[in-house]
């Protein structure tokens, strides 16, 4: 059976498609591997000419250096007075017992609340128990 023009022209197209079909996943890896090549270069890249433009005042960063050495000594110095003031505190030994049996804490912690507390065993069971 000689084949008519319509079912050469079926057949020369679904040719086409088929050569279409088996390059389209290849034409979109191809493209999607541009993309990405185009981004991960565009996060590495090396341009001289932008960090000169962004380029960042030094002395700004000397101040702010010496500005947080300084408040680093302010917390520093405010944290040995407030020990000084805590090591002031007399707790007894009794109190730092029941602390320690109470709660199952270690000695060191147990004084420790006493002491933020004043030594008064009463308002440091109920912080503890807070």
């Amino acid at each position: 059976m000689p084949k008519t023009p319509k079912a050469e022209k079926r057949d020369s197209s679904a040719s086409v498609d088929d050569t279409d079909n088996e390059h389209t996943p290849d034409k979109k890896m191809a493209a999607t591997a541009r993309k990405e090549a185009a981004a991960i270069k565009s996060l590495s890249a090396y341009e001289p000419e932008k960090q000169l433009k962004s380029a960042v005042d030094t002395s700004q960063i000397k101040a702010a250096m010496v500005k947080l050495a300084q408040e680093q000594q302010a917390k520093a110095e405010a944290d040995r007075l407030r020990q000084k003031e805590l090591a002031a505190i007399k707790v007894t030994a009794e109190d730092i017992a029941a602390i320690v049996s109470e709660f199952e804490l270690d000695k060191k912690s147990a004084e420790r609340f006493l002491r933020e507390s004043s030594g008064d065993l009463k308002q440091t069971v109920v912080k503890l128990l807070a």
